[in-house]
């Protein structure tokens, strides 16, 4: 597989800089090559489009156009990024926007957006066969105990039609193959409230409520999340004296790896 270009987000090099470590170790043990590029920028988390379609749209071609220089994979670690790069490129791709698009990016030195960029979600990315084999092929030969309460957030898997792939079930999948349980549950594509505690913070904790209930009640005292914003947006709602924490997916799978 030639080099993937990661596009980490702006809370992953922040508040969230252990989930962009993760994601590195584990496409190192499993052989991928990859590049983050110092140029990206912020994807404007979808609030940018509610002040200037235009801004968004070119703020991401720019991001899209560096990617693009290295590799026609990209994989986004955060359900947002995921989200509006997609929704972007699919809206760049169109004839009425288009020319006026690739005009703006070659008077900053760029190059003209290709038609032939995948835009990944970590996740989906790991779960193509090859992949899985390979994670197959490097998991620990013991099970691990502890149950997990998969969470993949909203963004990964809506709107439906800008996104490429559908996630559902890709956690279950790969923590399967490492030996992890993962009991089902109905909570694991809601939305965990982080947009809404902007306008309303009183309906985001209770989002947060709902999780933390799933979990206790599946016994579970890890949550695996498939999204910075969600994983940030978890751990910083949830009360002290309670004994559970969410984990980005990465690092789960690490763990359980040779």
């Amino acid at each position: 597989m030639n080099k993937v270009v990661i596009y980490p987000g702006c809370n992953s090099q922040s508040i969230e800089s252990k989930h962009i470590k993760y994601v590195k170790q584990l496409l190192k043990k499993l052989d991928i090559d990859y590049i983050v590029l110092k140029e990206f920028s912020c994807c404007g988390g979808s609030h940018l489009e509610d002040v200037s379609e235009k801004k968004a749209m070119l703020l991401n071609a720019r991001n899209i156009s560096y990617a693009q220089k290295h590799s026609d994979i990209l994989l986004t670690i955060c359900g947002t990024c995921y989200m509006t790069l997609n929704r972007s490129y699919k809206t760049i791709l169109k004839k009425e926007n288009k020319k006026n698009i690739d005009k703006a990016l070659t008077k900053i030195d760029l190059e003209p957006i290709k038609s032939n960029l995948k835009i990944f979600h970590i996740l989906n990315f790991l779960c193509q066969p090859e992949i899985l084999k390979k994670i197959e092929q490097k998991k620990k030969n013991s099970r691990i105990d502890k149950k997990v309460l998969t969470y993949y957030g909203c963004h990964i898997k809506r709107p439906s039609k800008f996104l490429p792939e559908n996630p559902e079930g890709n956690l279950e999948k790969i923590f399967n193959i490492c030996g992890i349980k993962a009991p089902e549950t109905e909570i694991k594509y809601e939305c965990c409230g982080f947009h809404a505690a902007l306008t309303n913070n009183k309906n985001s904790k209770i989002q947060i409520e709902k999780i933390v209930k799933e979990a206790k009640q599946k016994n579970c005292s890890t949550i695996a999340t498939a999204c910075t914003l969600c994983n940030f947006n978890i751990n910083s709602n949830i009360k002290l004296n309670q004994k559970i924490k969410a984990i980005p997916f990465e690092k789960i799978i690490l763990d359980s790896l040779k």
